[in-house]
């Protein structure tokens, strides 16, 4: 095989039951199954998953690498892995439980090549008992692309809120990974935030499709990153911390320190409280405690943050917590209460 016009990296843990459908969909694209790198990543898997990747990787040889490890690392490390095997122009991510439309690949790698863009996001679906569904907030219709060409317009697009986030659904240059050293943390949960957060400090070139090419599954209603009540969501707030160390580890922070501190707050504070109102039964007292005290360690002039008087009235509402500092359980209780009902009105 030459050189792959794309590399789909798809990192792999206990996928045995999911497998199939999401490679007859790769199988099935029309810019052609010869084109892609197929890059499979078992990661630690307990049950079947390698055999059957080993048996995709015997039937296809020339465009499907496995890449076995024993230790658990997570989809932060699978794909920082990927990036490293992928010999492509392009790079794309798919969750192994997720699959895309027949024209995906063509339609991404003809736009990237159209505009010369560092990356390319598309639509997707939401796929519920099965069928797919347009959430009323995925209501996206029409093509949006930046460019960036100076540091205003840099700040501008780092607190525009582009429709469609995640890592999958969307076509990188390769080449623009490696050279900013864009990376994903290992051995964590929402590694997104993270790598979605850095890529905006180093693109010029974005462009956002409508078309609704990949298909993100709700196995049984529930994935990892919903589940209720499960201590792996406090996850999200050391990746937020990691990202804005990284920020300042990379000399950014200087001329972007309101447009960094401004992602940290949405996503560590405001987003984590809503977050956590919506999928604990009771409060975290002990968590959202700590959250405070990070946020005036780490961004003590948070109030003073211009990008604030941006944020809807009900996120405004829930920065002022910090100020008011509610200390019991029974008032943060009353608090998550009052989240849930603003939300399912």
């Amino acid at each position: 095989m030459g050189i792959p016009l794309v590399s789909v990296i798809i990192p792999c843990y206990n996928a045995e039951k999911y497998i199939d459908i999401c490679m007859k969909s790769l199988l099935n694209q029309t810019l052609g199954f010869e084109n892609l790198e197929v890059i499979l990543i078992n990661d630690a898997s307990t049950d079947g998953t390698l055999e059957k990747l080993y048996e995709y990787e015997k039937q296809y040889p020339d465009n499907i690498m496995v890449v076995n490890y024993e230790e658990n690392r997570k989809q932060g490390y699978a794909r920082n892995l990927g990036i490293q095997y992928s010999r492509a122009k392009y790079v794309t991510f798919l969750d192994v439980d997720d699959y895309v439309a027949s024209d995906m690949t063509e339609k991404m790698y003809r736009k990237m090549e159209e505009g010369n863009y560092d990356y390319v996001i598309c639509n997707y679906y939401r796929v519920i008992h099965g069928k797919p569904m347009i959430m009323e907030e995925d209501a996206q219709e029409e093509e949006l692309c930046y460019e960036i060409n100076s540091e205003e317009e840099r700040k501008k697009f780092l607190v525009t809120d582009t429709p469609f986030k995640g890592s999958c659904g969307t076509f990188y240059k390769r080449e623009f990974l490696v050279e900013h050293n864009i990376f994903y943390p290992s051995d964590t949960f929402y590694e997104d935030l993270f790598w979605l957060g850095l890529l905006r400090f180093y693109a010029k070139k974005v462009c956002v499709i409508p078309d609704r090419l990949y298909y993100y599954v709700n196995w049984d209603n529930v994935s990892v990153v919903t589940k209720p009540n499960s201590t792996h969501h406090f996850e999200r707030l050391y990746v937020m911390e990691l990202f804005l160390e990284e920020v300042k580890k990379r000399g950014l922070y200087e001329k972007y320190k309101w447009e960094a501190e401004m992602y940290f707050l949405q996503l560590y504070y405001i987003n984590s409280v809503s977050f956590f109102a919506m999928h604990f039964e009771h409060c975290p007292l002990q968590i959202l405690h700590k959250m405070r005290e990070t946020v005036l360690e780490k961004v003590p002039d948070y109030a003073s943050n211009p990008y604030i008087k941006n944020c809807f009235p009900f996120e405004q509402t829930i920065l002022k917590f910090i100020e008011l500092n509610p200390k019991t359980k029974e008032q943060w209780d009353e608090i998550f209460k009052a989240i849930r009902e603003s939300v399912t009105e």
